[in-house]
This record gives structure tokens, sequence and C-alpha cells, in this order.
């Protein structure tokens, strides 16, 4: 007697396929074997997975997991994570230039005297230690 096949929502399948994730992440999500993932995509949806995923292929996805989380909440209204996804997916960010003081010249200039005071003070503070032995 076989035992029953585990349960998968397949819903949730395809917000994970929209978000960019591999079949085997999703299997390994549903606690399946991917060949088996595969048989069980192709009678749910009549068709493979690579032809039914690459209506969403989307480029240079890594740590899918993560990215998928966030699509999932992105879709279930999360506004910063939507603001987020908007910014780093769409290019919807703006870009914002650096800020520099009028006189950061001048404070590099003395931050670097510093470092150098702080450095030769150790120096000296090294070379005063009597030589034992």
């Amino acid at each position: 007697m076989a035992r029953p096949p585990k349960p998968i929502n397949w819903e949730i399948v395809k917000s994970m396929v929209v978000s960019g994730m591999k079949a085997v992440n999703i299997a390994s999500w549903f606690d399946i074997d991917v060949s088996n993932f595969y048989d069980r995509f192709f009678e749910e949806f009549g068709c493979h997975y690579t032809t039914y995923a690459s209506k969403f292929k989307q480029n240079n996805r890594k740590v899918e997991d993560i990215l998928w989380m966030q699509y999932s909440q992105a879709m279930k209204g999360n506004t910063r994570m939507l603001e987020r996804l908007g910014i780093e997916d769409c290019g919807q960010g703006q870009q914002k230039e650096a800020i520099k003081s009028p006189n950061q010249e001048n404070i590099d200039k003395d931050q670097l005297i510093y470092q150098l005071q702080n450095k030769i003070n150790q120096l000296e503070a090294n070379g005063d230690k009597s030589k034992t032995g």
C-alpha cells in the first residue's frame, strides 16, 4: 500500500515561481523529491515546470527563499516591502548625492593629523620601554 502524497499548496507554488524560485527549492520547501515535484506539477498545470516558470523568468535572483518571503509580504499589502521591491527591482529609487560639508577638506586633514599624532604617541611610548632579557 502506497502512502498518500504530501500536500502541496499550489497557490503558494505559483507565488514562489513568480518570485523566481527554482523547482528544487520549492520541492525542498514542501519536503518532497524534486522529480516527484516535477511529476505533480505537470499533473496540476498540464505543462512542464520550466515552461511555466519561463513566463516569470527574472535574472540575477539570489537567496530565493528570502526573495519569495519578501514578495509574499509585499503582495499581502506590506507597503514597506512593496516600496523596497520597487526600489530594488523596478529602479524606482532616487539617486542621492553625498552631502559634503563646506569645510570637508579641512575636516579630513584634521582627522589625518589626529591619526598621525596618535601613531607617533604610540611609537614613542613603545620606544621608551626598557628591554629586559
